[in-house]
């Protein structure tokens, strides 16, 4: 009978590292009190194991969203540096642009008027600056005479200080 006693509390370590607990502490509590309460006792008990997995399955989860948002910045980046050299390469060369003539990207913009960086013609809203476009008061540059922001310091299309 003790051998079957001894087997029990055994199982009882057996089960308590599957659970990821003490097994040493497991089965001498088992010996101690008795391997059928101290089973039912770990078996109300939670799996650490899994509470880890579920851990490492969020930090996982974290550091792709992490990757995801700095991705998403450098793409965003990169695709504002292209759209700033397709739109110098179209000054440089007039309107005749081989990417305007092939349809893939149209040269439906105009200059935001508080920064100068091209924007859509139907924009409410620069996507450079965030000011909306609607709402900004003009005034005529006294040196260009081009129409920039009523509170610009510098002129956008000839860089003039405004202050002086």
């Amino acid at each position: 009978m003790s051998i079957v006693y001894l087997a029990l509390c055994a199982l009882v370590g057996y089960f308590a590292y599957k659970k990821g607990r003490n097994v040493i502490g497991w089965s001498a509590l088992s010996l101690l009190i008795s391997p059928i309460l101290s089973g039912i006792i770990l078996a109300c008990l939670k799996d650490i194991k899994v509470e880890e997995s579920i851990q490492e399955v969020k930090m996982e989860q974290q550091q792709l969203k992490d990757r995801v948002v700095s991705d998403e910045q450098v793409n965003e980046q990169r695709f504002e540096g292209l759209e700033r050299e397709i739109s110098a390469s179209q000054s440089n060369r007039g309107n005749l642009s081989p990417v305007s003539d092939s349809g893939y990207l149209e040269n439906k913009t105009k200059e935001c008027p508080a920064c100068g960086n091209p924007i859509k013609l139907g924009a409410i809203k620069c996507k450079h600056c965030g000011v909306m476009i609607n709402e900004i008061a003009k005034k005529e540059c006294p040196f260009c005479k081009e129409l920039i922001a009523i509170d610009a310091i510098k002129c956008v299309h000839c860089k003039s200080n405004l202050n002086s």
